[in-house]
């Protein structure tokens, strides 16, 4: 039929330019497109329609639906027995004129209106408001993990963000448990995910069609999605509920230089912003290969009008004054310097009468038998040591602990806050603490001293920082590269995982370490003989740095970081559009 013949009225047509195409389609009266199987939008039908030429197609042609339908410049033919039938009525009306100007007016318009540049700047304009300005409406957040005001330090972080979205008068929705339940506030219970199953659902599934269904009501869909937990979920949140405007967060402590290698890809694919409790951690993240404009600082807090009420309803023990007493309170674990507190308390107060010092160690890793025999040594030979080993006690009996004594001596390698410090401080303790970019550089130094620690002795009353300089960790759990503290744990060895680059921590300066521990007890001596209102007032007036991370005032910039997140742009890889 469209071999070249000189009596044929077929004309083939080999490539063409876009002029040439265009000249070709406007010098016809009508273009066919006999579609035989479901088409998207179709361009040679848009393209012919443009130009005011009328079009015969069928109802697999993806140009029309319902909200475009055929009939204006255009035929529509069922792609069934009957379309060869159905085109040629078509052609036959098309042949008489008032019928063809009609389609051929009619057409331009049709592809005008509906996919004309105005049509997508107004669709377009949509979809920027809905994806990069920020709502009108009441916007809905997500927590996923437990929200507990009593809770550990996350779970009790998560509870105050939860309370500064109610108060901004956000919608909130809690995917895990809820203690004590707000007015308001909804709770859906996570689903399980099996043993075998723990690496899936931490990293996520390997391919999009494994998504899970929403555990949601029907129609459920969230604006901001924050995360917290350990291990930490990296998987992608689904689109089921988290569609193409929806932000994603992740609070994310950490205590060793550098994140696992396998954390950087999901973190940077899967979230748009990683909160650190400190800026030690955004420095981590930072250096880990995370943009900086996707970090953000979400501080750890503590209770502080329990703290005060406490306070003042107990007494000191009586005679508590006759000695001076450092306490420490934690895990048994390197990364929390035991072996530095008890060798320097050794070497400094291990016959001292005046002086004592109360270890109280929980849950143990890191330490080998050989070390913590070594531990037992120091402290049957040095009578002023309290050793408080495995001693879980209730949370009003370690308040007394701390607040009945003088100095929190942390000289930590690693913390990624240091909740216990900050508490401390708020009792009226005072702390010795390592700085340099650790994350007691936050509190021990204040916002004006973080870049210079050189000057001063303290930074302020009551506050005795001690430098600090990185270094490799060499200690178990870091074995070169990697490090092994992740779940699960079995007989004090926990999972690996490679560093991004070789795990580090910090190490104090040790001779400045015992200046400082002799410092504190004399100042603490000093206050005593000198106990007046006017130097008590004074004393505890300067001692002001852990007020900042009370919850009160923490309520603040929650809020301020959610609105942030809420308008941010998103960063990470968003399964809504397609590349």
């Amino acid at each position: 039929l469209a071999a070249p013949r000189s009596d044929s009225e077929v004309v083939c047509h080999g490539p063409m330019s876009d002029g040439d195409l265009d000249a070709l389609i406007q010098s016809v009266g009508v273009v066919i497109n006999p579609i035989r199987e479901p088409a998207g939008i179709s361009t040679k039908t848009l393209r012919s329609m443009a130009h005011g030429t009328p079009v015969v197609t069928t109802h697999l042609d993806g140009t029309f639906d319902a909200s475009r339908p055929c009939g204006e410049g255009a035929f529509c033919c069922p792609p069934d027995g009957g379309m060869l039938e159905c085109f040629v009525t078509s052609l036959l009306d098309l042949e008489q004129p008032p019928f063809w100007e009609a389609a051929a007016r009619d057409a331009p318009d049709f592809a005008r209106r509906h996919f004309g540049v105005a049509r997508y700047e107004s669709d377009w304009a949509k979809v920027i408001e809905d994806v990069v300005v920020p709502r009108q409406e009441k916007i809905r957040i997500l927590l996923e993990g437990d929200v507990i005001m009593d809770g550990g330090s996350m779970e009790a972080q998560m509870w105050h963000v939860m309370e500064a979205a109610v108060q901004m008068g956000w919608e909130v929705r809690i995917l895990g448990k809820l203690k004590p339940e707000l007015a308001g506030v909804e709770v859906t219970e996570p689903r399980k995910i099996g043993r075998r199953r723990w690496w899936g659902g931490l990293f996520g599934p390997a391919q999009p069609e494994q998504e899970v269904a929403s555990p949601f009501p029907t129609g459920y869909r969230a604006d901001v999605i924050l995360r917290q937990g350990w291990p930490p979920v990296l998987s992608a949140s689904p689109a089921s509920f988290c569609g193409p405007g929806c932000r994603v967060g992740i609070i994310l402590p950490w205590e060793f230089g550098f994140l696992p290698r396998s954390w950087v890809g999901p973190l940077t694919d899967h979230v748009d912003v990683v909160y650190g409790p400190s800026t030690y951690n955004q420095k981590v993240f930072v250096d880990s290969g995370i943009n900086p404009e996707r970090t953000g600082l979400l501080p750890a807090g503590i209770d502080c009008d329990a703290i005060h009420a406490r306070s003042n309803a107990t007494q000191p023990e009586e005679g508590a004054n006759d000695i001076v007493t450092f306490v420490f309170s934690g895990g048994l674990l390197p990364r929390k310097g035991i072996d530095i507190i008890l060798e320097e308390w050794k070497r400094v107060y291990c016959k001292a009468t005046d002086v004592r010092l109360v270890l109280h160690t929980t849950y143990e890793l890191g330490y080998s038998p050989k070390e913590i025999g070594a531990f037992e040594d120091i402290v049957k030979k040095c009578k002023s040591v309290v050793w408080k080993r495995q001693d879980w006690m209730s949370a009003e009996d370690h308040f007394d602990m701390i607040r009945g004594s003088d100095i929190y001596f942390a000289p930590f390698r690693s913390e990624g806050f240091g909740l216990p410090i900050v508490e401390a401080m708020e009792m009226g303790l005072r702390v010795i603490a390592p700085v340099g970019g650790t994350a007691a550089d936050d509190y021990m130094l204040g916002p004006k001293k973080r870049k210079k620690i050189a000057g001063k002795k303290k930074a302020a009353a009551k506050l005795y920082p001690v430098k600090s300089s990185t270094s490799r960790c060499s200690h178990e759990p870091c074995f070169d590269k990697t490090l092994c503290v992740f779940q699960p744990c079995k007989d004090g060895k926990c999972g690996c995982e490679a560093l991004v680059r070789r795990p580090t921590w910090f190490e104090v300066d040790r001779k400045m370490l015992r200046v400082e521990m002799e410092a504190a007890v004399q100042d603490v001596k000093n206050a005593r003989m000198k106990r007046t209102d006017e130097a008590a007032g004074a004393d505890a007036k300067e001692h002001t740095q852990s007020s900042r991370f009370c919850w009160t005032e923490l309520g603040k910039v929650y809020g301020r970081e959610l609105r942030a997140l809420a308008s941010s742009a998103i960063r990470r890889k968003n399964r809504g559009f397609r590349e």
